[in-house]
């Protein structure tokens, strides 16, 4: 009982230093507080699981039996044996899988992300990335204070893959913004932070308006409310994609912003 009570003062501790030194992200955490507590769930359409693999590959333009994704399994054992003991905020094997395609196949230079938490999709981009020899990460997160308090955040993230990271401490209203004008344009962009209507709203159109045409938007979580349905249905992009979660309840969806078609060559003689 002591000790137990030891451990809340020290986490109290830290979060009221926290909260001191960084006085933004007061709002910012309430602000999420709010938005999660009037949100409402939707129900999803999700694809049926045997069809996932095939139409995520057609999706990304690419033939369905390529050998380039069968490293995932060991990248994700990798990944999870570092992280022993559970936690929901981790992402699951689905999204994990999704991403691991997304930059084997689409070989981006600009990835950027919003959550970490401890660094699962993180870990498995940059091992991609590491991969396919070209790429980098830039990761915005306002990291949960329990975790940061035990050393948590990031912990799947080895650090042989950390000079291909930068970690943007915030919340996305506060720093996404800023870090995608700074790059320019992107080739895919992963939500995974505050899931509420608004949030998901805001990231989808400010990470779209940077995103190069055939680049690729992933979203976790898409079954809480209906912001991706809304936003997949606002770009009138026939490439879109729900899929339900691999061991974990939940879905996550895809969205590629469309390639403008080549003219077609006149016609000769």
């Amino acid at each position: 009982m002591a000790e137990q009570r030891t451990g809340r003062l020290g986490y109290q501790a830290y979060r009221a230093g926290v909260l001191l030194r960084r006085p933004s992200e007061i709002a910012d955490r309430l602000r999420g507080r709010l938005e999660r507590r009037f949100d409402t769930v939707l129900p999803i359409a999700f694809t049926p699981c045997d069809e996932i693999h095939t139409r995520l590959h057609r999706l990304l333009g690419v033939p369905v039996g390529c050998d380039a994704c069968l490293g995932f399994d060991d990248v994700w054992a990798s990944v999870t044996a570092r992280i022993t003991d559970p936690c929901g905020h981790d992402a699951g094997a689905g999204l994990a899988r999704a991403a691991w395609a997304a930059v084997t196949h689409l070989r981006p230079d600009r990835v950027v992300e919003t959550g970490v938490a401890r660094g699962v999709t993180t870990a498995v981009l940059l091992e991609a990335m590491e991969r396919t020899g070209r790429g980098a990460l830039w990761s915005i997160d306002l990291p949960d204070l329990h975790l940061a308090w035990r050393g948590g955040v990031s912990a799947a993230v080895p650090a042989r893959l950390r000079t291909r990271w930068t970690y943007v401490r915030g919340s996305s209203r506060r720093r996404l913004p800023a870090v995608l004008a700074d790059l320019g344009s992107i080739q895919l962009f992963l939500h995974d932070g505050l899931h509420t209507h608004g949030n998901m709203l805001f990231e989808y159109e400010t990470a779209w308006q940077h995103l190069e045409q055939g680049g690729l938007l992933v979203s976790d979580d898409v079954d809480g409310n209906g912001a991706f349905s809304h936003f997949a249905e606002w770009t009138g992009s026939p490439l879109a994609l729900v899929c339900p979660e691999d061991r974990k309840p939940g879905a996550f969806g895809l969205v590629r912003k469309p390639a403008p078609i080549s003219p077609r060559p006149p016609d000769v003689g």
